[in-house]
């Protein structure tokens, strides 16, 4: 009801003004991935780090962000949309623009996870955005626009614009990049979105599953870190033993 509501309350030029805040949030979590890739050579050599170190870099990033995807979303519910997308956008800038400052892999690390968090916040709920921003004959236009063209120019230009950034000014302008533009998709969020979204559910709402947010993270980062760290075990050791 709510969501109907605010669909036949926004013009439709302010619906679509609307669909730039999930756009810069599509493009912002698709092109870091692909602009720190490229820098982590160069990383590597600042902190004279080994491959396994560095490769948490990205690993950790990954687990934290797939791991909070569900919670995030359900928490969406409870206090809104609205809130939990400036909040991701807020969590998003602050880290990066830690990230940026770090003197050691090892905080880059721990700085790069508070990002994934925020990406989580972000992501989790971009379509639910959309969905409620739009009526049934835009939202497929919409979802194509934000989730299809937007994440495939996010990561096409990631590695081109990680390149250029991390030659012309050095790695951590790729984190510094990326915190100016969590900081505006923060303003634009705020502006542009209706007040509704800013809004939990006005229906009973159940408590927040706290030892299932907690089973699911659990589950999904052994999974990841299984498969990820696999290629440096030996399952099959036992059968050639002599």
């Amino acid at each position: 009801m709510l969501a109907q509501q605010t669909i036949a309350s926004l013009p439709r030029r302010r619906r679509w003004l609307s669909l730039s805040v999930a756009s810069l949030a599509t493009l912002l979590v698709t092109a870091d991935t692909g602009q720190l890739s490229i820098a982590l050579p160069v990383i590597i050599g600042e902190f004279n780090a080994d491959l396994t170190l560095a490769s948490w870099i990205a690993l950790g990033y990954a687990l934290i962000t797939a791991s909070l995807y569900l919670p995030c979303g359900r928490l969406s519910d409870l206090v809104g949309i609205g809130k939990v997308f400036s909040a991701g956008f807020l969590l998003y800038a602050a880290s990066a623009l830690a990230a940026g400052w770090s003197q050691s892999a090892e905080q880059l690390i721990l700085f790069r996870a508070l990002q994934a968090a925020g990406s989580a916040l972000i992501m989790a709920n971009n379509f639910a955005l959309v969905t409620a921003l739009f009526p049934p004959e835009e939202r497929g236009r919409a979802m194509g626009i934000s989730g299809g063209t937007v994440s495939a120019l996010g990561y096409t230009l990631g590695p081109v614009l990680g390149g250029l950034l991390t030659y012309a000014f050095g790695w951590r302008s790729n984190l510094y990049l990326s915190a100016m533009l969590a900081f505006v998709g923060l303003a634009v969020a705020r502006y542009l979105l209706p007040p509704e979204r800013f809004k939990g559910s006005s229906v009973r709402k159940e408590p927040f599953d706290f030892p299932g947010a907690i089973t699911f993270a659990l589950s999904i980062s052994l999974l990841l870190l299984a498969l990820a760290t696999a290629q440096k075990g030996s399952w099959r050791s036992p059968s050639r033993r002599r």
